[in-house]
């Protein structure tokens, strides 16, 4: 009966423990995840000065902090969010305890520091991916045993079988490109290509995909 909410211009994720049946029992959210407390909002700040942190001029996260988060999925107990403008989902693996708790699983990169797209190793952003990378991942969603990703600007989803229990790991199935290090962007939409997918489902026996530029929802059998 949970209620979460993807607040992504102030870059956090707001809990209420309970879903609120009318305006007068609507109160502050339980838990915020990606600050401190209520009154922070900028992305990856975790000095909480206000100001998006930065090492060798690039900028660094945490695993407290988040930018832009646009989607977030949760069965009561883990928590998954598309943490979009670092280009990484991070995992929560049990329901947080205090606000601006730290993940427990990151998926996109090798680390929690690590921002930049298609970067394991935190070297400069990529062009091409791996079936380990993310670039700006829009969309997040489990069955409660796989867990799918839109992986929006690789044109492609990525599914783990299984619900990733370790940092970095790799997608075992790859939707919309050839193989895993492929982005291109379709000429023309066809039954398997995919142009910006910005949202998932999984069910136990299909997943549908938001194709965002072509315009078109699609179903594949699972």
């Amino acid at each position: 009966g949970a209620l979460l909410v993807a607040d992504q211009d102030f870059n956090r994720v707001l809990i209420w423990n309970a879903i609120p049946r009318n305006q007068d029992s609507v109160g502050p959210p339980h838990r915020i995840l990606g600050q401190p407390d209520a009154g922070h909002c900028a992305p990856n700040d975790a000095n909480h000065d206000g100001q998006q942190d930065y090492e060798d001029g690039r900028p660094v996260a945490t695993a407290s902090t988040l930018s832009s988060p646009a989607d977030v999925w949760s069965d009561g107990r883990s928590i998954a969010v598309a943490d979009t403008t670092n280009n990484r989902v991070l995992i929560w693996t049990s329901w947080p305890e205090f606000d601006g708790q730290p993940a427990n699983v990151v998926l996109g990169h090798s680390n929690f520091s690590i921002t930049a797209e298609n970067s394991e190793d935190g070297e400069l952003p990529r062009a091409n991916p791996t079936a380990r990378t993310l670039n700006n991942p829009n969309g997040v969603h489990s069955d409660g045993t796989s867990l799918a990703v839109a992986d929006t600007f690789n044109n492609r989803v990525l599914i783990w079988n299984t619900f990733p229990p370790s940092v970095g790991q790799a997608a075992q199935v790859v939707i919309g490109q050839p193989d895993s290090e492929s982005r291109d962007a379709p000429d023309t939409p066809r039954s398997k290509n995919l142009f910006w997918p910005s949202r998932v489902n999984l069910s136990p026996e299909f997943l549908f995909v938001a194709d965002f530029r072509q315009n078109r929802l699609l179903v594949f059998d699972r």
